[in-house]
């Protein structure tokens, strides 16, 4: 289990090294193509990623059980790369990822809704659909989010393409799934 979370913790500081290191750092009013961006990799997350009651919830099994997690904020974060000569020649017009990152405002808490019992790893039954207490972002970083919220796309001959993205971890999870239990709003 230690092994484990410090593998979380270190994919947590790899992932937000990643993210500033790549010099995306974009925020406030978006202009018309950084917009349209953002907008394209936001239905992309739609599936694993929604925003209800002002929060933003997703669903991730990272220990065999299932858990939803509560963030309060989240941003976009806009990285192209220099488009290479081969590229504009064959009509790639946009080529980088939109990452979804907390921000140092950003609060985070689970809820485990269905537990596990294993050789491994049992749930305590105490634990199941609580809320656990708020945390800051950085310090209750589950697996699907230290991969991150990175969606890869391009533009080429006017068309859209994802190319990829690193939130598989995630479940898919509507505002209908989020348990109405003690410590939620």
């Amino acid at each position: 289990m230690r092994k484990i979370i410090l593998r979380l913790r270190l994919s947590a500081v790899l992932f937000v090294t990643f993210i500033f290191f790549l010099g995306c750092g974009q925020s406030g009013g978006l202009s018309g193509p950084d917009q349209e961006v953002v907008n394209i990799a936001k239905k992309e997350l739609d599936k694993i990623l929604v925003h209800c009651n002002g929060h933003w919830f997703y669903k991730a099994s990272p220990l065999g059980d299932v858990r939803i997690y509560e963030i309060t904020e989240l941003k976009p974060i806009i990285s192209s790369k220099p488009l290479s000569e081969a590229e504009k020649l064959n009509k790639v017009e946009w080529d980088g990822h939109v990452a979804y990152i907390g921000t140092d405002k950003s609060s985070v808490r689970e809820c485990i809704i269905q537990g596990v019992k294993s050789f491994v790893h049992t749930t305590p039954k105490d634990k199941i659909n609580t809320w656990s207490e708020w945390s800051r972002f950085y310090n209750l970083l589950p697996v699907s989010f230290a991969n991150g919220f990175i969606v890869f796309l391009n533009k080429k001959n006017g068309q859209w393409e994802i190319t990829g993205g690193s939130y598989t971890t995630c479940l898919p999870i509507t505002c209908a799934d989020i348990p109405q239990v003690k410590g939620l709003k």
